[in-house]
């Protein structure tokens, strides 16, 4: 992914990220170490989740960016930041999903997009 943007916290950590909006919808991608792996932190409106670069894995944190920035059409570098906080203090509630679960729940969706 390229990153055209940085993200640097108040202990001087570095991530580099992405942004992109349609009229409903943010969707941040931000490059991070999570429990010393490498991933890329999804961030949407409605949810955030990890993909892990060594095996395609998913942290999916079972949490709304909304529920914490309600009525918000973009985070702010700052609200980003917070929402890195809030992940972590919210990783006891996250479930982790195999590559082989991503991609099988990924083809159950396109095969309901069919009917």
């Amino acid at each position: 992914m390229s990153y055209d943007k940085l993200l640097v916290g108040s202990n001087g950590e570095e991530f580099p990220y992405s942004e992109s909006f349609d009229k409903d919808t943010y969707h941040y991608l931000v490059s991070i170490v999570w429990d010393d792996r490498d991933g890329e932190l999804s961030i949407l409106n409605n949810g955030a989740h990890i993909e892990f670069d060594d095996d395609g894995s998913w942290l999916d944190f079972n949490f709304s960016p909304k529920s914490i920035f309600p009525d918000k059409a973009k985070l702010s570098e700052c609200e980003i930041l917070q929402l890195l906080v809030a992940l972590s203090e919210n990783e006891e509630n996250s479930t982790t999903y195999s590559k082989e679960a991503i991609d099988k729940k990924y083809k159950k969706y396109l095969e309901s997009k069919k009917l």
